[in-house]
């Protein structure tokens, strides 16, 4: 029985490897560790086989190396992490510093005479940050291409866009309240004369 549903599971993820499409090189296992080989001479890295026969090794042909492995990574993938670190950090101070600077922000509409107006403008930029629009506008023109960047367009236009027809409907809403106040007034006027 056991057997049978190796076999199974086998066959299985053999029709799954033909339905995904190849790895770019970079991700492929070799690739990695010809990069933590590269950083640790002294490591005797070698990649499974990619055969189906099965590979038989003995105790005594398995050298036991000691590798400190966070180190090791450490080592080949630092920059990374610590650039993920910067950013996590700078995010950490960004969503800590957002609600100070709607405070100021909110001061500042109240106190508006007092002081410049661009000191408000300054203050609305830092706290919509135009930063994080084209961090996303990057991250989505990676993954979708030119695509993306008509997706902004539309976001661009539709934006004043939208400021326009708010504009319209509130006209529209004034010259429909006069006219339902003159319409009332004059069913009002007429309830008076008719017995």
């Amino acid at each position: 029985m056991l057997d049978m549903t190796f076999a199974t599971v086998s066959i299985s993820i053999n029709q799954c490897s033909k339905d995904l499409w190849s790895l770019a090189d970079y991700l492929k296992s070799d690739f990695l560790l010809e990069k933590l080989k590269s950083k640790d001479k002294s490591l005797k890295l070698e990649a499974l086989p990619s055969t189906k026969s099965s590979v038989k090794t003995s105790k005594d042909s398995v050298d036991k190396q000691k590798v400190n492995v966070v180190l090791l990574l450490f080592k080949t993938f630092g920059h990374y992490l610590l650039f993920g670190a910067c950013l996590k950090l700078v995010q950490d101070i960004l969503t800590f510093l957002t609600p100070e600077l709607l405070k100021v922000l909110l001061n500042f509409i109240e106190n508006q005479s007092s002081e410049p107006i661009w000191h408000g403008f300054f203050i609305a930029i830092v706290l919509f940050s135009p930063l994080q629009v084209i961090i996303a506008l990057w991250l989505l023109y990676r993954e979708l291409g030119y695509s993306s960047l008509f997706g902004a367009f539309v976001m661009l236009v539709m934006g004043p866009l939208d400021g326009i027809v708010v504009k319209y409907s509130e006209k529209f809403q004034e010259k429909i309240h006069f006219k339902d106040t003159l319409f009332k007034n004059v069913c009002a006027k007429r309830s008076q004369f008719l017995p």
